[in-house]
Order: structure tokens, then C-alpha cells, then sequence
């Protein structure tokens, strides 16, 4: 059993509860045209090392005694790490089978029969849900979202653990038309967290291009979308992962 890994972060506390190790997997089905991780989006490119379960397991065990110790655990990120669902199946029992905490960090566009399958290892969902139109998800994307919010719809029906992740990119949905429908996501799903994730310019140089007409929002804005949101959620809202 093999997987393309094109990163592994130890000492991770924004992917999760506690002290986490990322694996960040490669090959994404979407093109987010601001994605901070561009290097993990080509299935083929040779930016990813091929890895045994075994020998990403030697990585993760290093840092056991943080897990227990602060609530952390593991995060398969990627990428879409749902894309190579054998290798994080396989790799997800083998945690599961250590006692280490399973979190999944997903944009959702993958098929209903990995998710079901991965569910009895996964301690926890960190669900993206990008943009609310459909058709300016595809412009944005690539894809539509149709699948990405009926994949939602059915983990919440499962009661999985979820944290929803909102990421905020200025001048493509900052808008009351797109926060009025992360509002209607907040009251159809169960959650236990929201994560605002304002889009920063960091990753421009990984795309070797402009991103045109993408900002950072301000702290005004996060502000003013957190105070919109409070009211569809009990659950508490954080800026940042």
C-alpha cells in the first residue's frame, strides 16, 4: 500500500485539537484558484514522495506523548487526502489501531462511498465549504459544489464530529449573498465548531501568477462576518484554523 505525500508537518495546532501531525496527501480533484497549497493539486506532478503506511506511521509515532498529553492526534490534509482514499484508509486504521485520533481536512468533492468507509476511523471532519454559488463555484473551483454540500448534509445525518471551515478570499466571497448561505449551512448541519480562514497572499509566489482580484479581507470584515454568523450557531466561531 502506497501514497503520494508531498509534505509531513509535525507540531501542527491549526489543523485540529492539541498537537497534530499533518500529512498533507497529493492530488486534488478542484482547482482553487486561490489554494495555498498549489503544489498539492497535480496527481501526477513529481512534487510528492511515495510512502509505505509503515513509514509514515515511523513519522507520526515520534510525537505520540504530545497527542496524549494535549488532546492532538493525526490530520490527513492535502491536496484532497480523500482522493487516495486507499492509503488513508489503510494509514487511518493503522492510527486507529495505536490509539491516535484520526482528523480528515477535506474540500468534500470526492464520492459518498469514501467518506462512509473512512467514517469508523475518523475522530473528526474539517469541511470546507468555499463558495455558496453554484455557478461561481465552478468558475472559482473548477466544480460545482452540489456534491461537496450533499456530502455534508449526509456526515451531519451520520453525526460525524465537524468542524465547518469557511475560508473568506476578498473580492470573490465576501459578499452578503455568500455569507447568507454559510448561514444556511450553520443551520442545516450539525457542528461543533466554525473556523473563519481569511485567504492571505502568502501563496502567490507558489503560483508563479497573479491571483487577480483576490484580497485579504480585514479584520473589520472577519468582525462583521463572525457577528452575522453568531446568530445561526450555537457553536463558537473562530477566526483562523
Amino acid at each position: 500500500m502506497l501514497g503520494n505525500i508531498f509534505d509531513i508537518q509535525r507540531f501542527s495546532t491549526h489543523n485540529g485539537p492539541g498537537i497534530r501531525t499533518t500529512v498533507f496527501f497529493k492530488g486534488c480533484p478542484l482547482r482553487c484558484a486561490w489554494c495555498h497549497n498549489p503544489e498539492g493539486i497535480d496527481f501526477a506532478s513529481d512534487a510528492g514522495q511515495t510512502y509505505t503506511v509503515d513509514s509514515v506511521m515511523e513519522q507520526i509515532l515520534r510525537d505520540n506523548i504530545f497527542y496524549e498529553e494535549t488532546g492532538g492526534g493525526v490530520t490527513f490534509s492535502g491536496g484532497e487526502c480523500m482522493a487516495q482514499i486507499e492509503f488513508a484508509l489503510a494509514l487511518s486504521a493503522a492510527c486507529k489501531a495505536r490509539g491516535i485520533s484520526v482528523a480528515i481536512d477535506t474540500g468534500g468533492h470526492v464520492s459518498w462511498d469514501n467518506f462512509a468507509r473512512i467514517l469508523p476511523n475518523c475522530d473528526l471532519f474539517l469541511y470546507d465549504v468555499k463558495i455558496c454559488d453554484a455557478d461561481l463555484h465552478k468558475q472559482h473551483t473548477g466544480h460545482g459544489n452540489a456534491l461537496i454540500l450533499e456530502n455534508l448534509e449526509k456526515l451531519s445525518a451520520e453525526e460525524a464530529n465537524i468542524w465547518l471551515r469557511f475560508p473568506i478570499i476578498g473580492g470573490v466571497n465576501d459578499n452578503d449573498a455568500h455569507i447568507a448561505g454559510l448561514a444556511d449551512v450553520c443551520r442545516k448541519v450539525r457542528h461543533m465548531r466554525v473556523c473563519l480562514l481569511p485567504y492571505h497572499a502568502m501563496a502567490r509566489g507558489k503560483h508563479g501568477k497573479p491571483l487577480d482580484g483576490m484580497k485579504e479581507p480585514t479584520e473589520t470584515q472577519l468582525a462583521a462576518i463572525k457577528k452575522q454568523l453568531s446568530a445561526h450557531t450555537d457553536a463558537e466561531i473562530f477566526i483562523g484554523g
